[in-house]
């Protein structure tokens, strides 16, 4: 049975195009059903979602997502911040993208029905990326729903 797990995270970018997170999988097959991205400093960004054109590599640091029932196992997606090694690269070829004004609070959610936006089990190279395509340092708040 699929359980549901969430996580959230808080990423600073540089004043440079780069990953604010990537949903990296452990042990299990993910389904995303939900993603929210929120600015919380006064500076617009363009933000994207996608599989990186690389795969990144190397010890992950984020956050774990957390079971909604505290009896479930624990999860193995990573709501991941940056990569020891190799960090992803931008999506050749984006599947979403927005652009969010200079206003605190901003964002955008997106949604999946389940089965709809999958991240195999341990496969980095087709784990997805939420990327600022601005050149401007930006403060995010990104969260994620998950089935595993």
């Amino acid at each position: 049975m699929a359980r549901i797990y969430e996580a959230g995270v808080t990423k600073t970018t540089g004043a440079a195009a780069g990953p604010i997170i990537t949903i990296a999988t452990g042990t299990r097959r993910t389904s995303v059903l939900e993603l929210g991205v929120f600015a919380t400093t006064a500076v617009a960004g363009e933000v994207g979602l996608g599989r990186p054109a690389n795969t990144p590599a190397g010890a992950l640091t984020g956050t774990l997502v957390q079971a909604g029932d505290n009896s479930d196992e624990a999860g193995t997606t990573t709501a991941t911040t940056s990569w020891a090694t190799t960090q992803p690269t931008a999506p050749t070829n984006p599947m979403r993208r927005i652009q969010l004004p200079a206003v605190i609070g901003a964002g955008a959610v997106w949604s999946w029905a389940p089965g709809e936006m999958i991240v195999p089990a341990s496969a980095t190279s087709t784990a997805l990326v939420v990327w600022q395509f601005s050149m401007a340092a930006v403060t995010y708040d990104v969260y994620i729903k998950v089935l595993e």
